[in-house]
């Protein structure tokens, strides 16, 4: 059935009335898309695969995700043909009313998308700041994969990179998370402050003076058990800091 979409795009962005007065862009990426179909017709998928990339960089229409998609289905990369038609379903709802041959081009691709999603998986992230890569490629919040072990890496500002492997089934979405000893962000421990080199020399004679101060309190009371104190004579208390 892609196959057959991928032919009616022809007709869909090819009729546009007003040819002249296209940007550029467009139709470049029109040249890009008739060659594009003329290798698929061909069975080159990889090489109208290829021209159709290029003319979605070129003029990114949604509808372009639609032949990539054809061709990557039948070079058996299910996991990015169905990447790409639940991108162009996406962007087809955003845009609201649809012309009819719209219409009818996002319904085969959803029922595309309903055959080819069973036989893929899914990595998914929490939200949040981490950014997803599998497989060495970025992916956004979550990525469709083939079954099987893919490599998962999320970097996050303030955290250490965390990297791991997982294995994914075929209709089954696996949530990746930071393992629980890795969740607190990375801190800094402030610097320990020094204490001048006068201040241990200072309280050492502090504390020799005080004990000189009290031997001789002692002393002098213990000579003049008799006699009054006099009242100027006060205590005094060393109080280190």
């Amino acid at each position: 059935m892609i196959a057959r979409v991928a032919l009616l795009l022809v007709a869909c962005v090819l009729a546009t009335p007003a040819w002249a007065d296209d940007p550029p862009e467009k139709k470049r990426a029109r040249a890009l898309l008739q060659e594009g179909n003329a290798r698929y017709a061909e069975s080159d998928f990889a090489g109208a695969l290829a021209l159709f990339r290029q003319a979605y960089s070129v003029f990114p229409s949604p509808k372009l995700l639609v032949n990539t998609a054809a061709c990557e289905k039948q070079l058996g990369q299910i996991d990015r043909a169905v990447t790409d038609l639940a991108e162009y379903l996406r962007a087809q709802s955003r845009d609201g009313v649809l012309a009819p041959d719209d219409r009818v081009l996002m319904e085969r691709a959803r029922a595309d998308l309903d055959e080819l999603e069973p036989r893929v998986g899914r990595i998914v992230m929490p939200e949040g700041r981490a950014s997803l890569e599998v497989d060495g490629a970025p992916s956004g919040v979550g990525a469709y994969v083939m079954p099987g072990e893919h490599r998962v890496i999320l970097r996050e500002p303030g955290f250490d990179t965390y990297s791991t492997i997982v294995r994914v089934a075929a209709r089954s979405v696996v949530e990746v998370r930071r393992p629980a000893a890795a969740v607190a962000p990375l801190t800094v421990v402030p610097p320990v402050r020094q204490r001048p080199r006068w201040v241990l020399p200072v309280a050492i004679g502090g504390s020799v003076v005080v004990l000189g101060l009290s031997l001789g309190l002692g002393l002098g009371l213990g000579l003049h058990e008799t006699e009054r104190l006099s009242g100027d004579l006060g205590t005094v208390t060393f109080m280190p800091k």
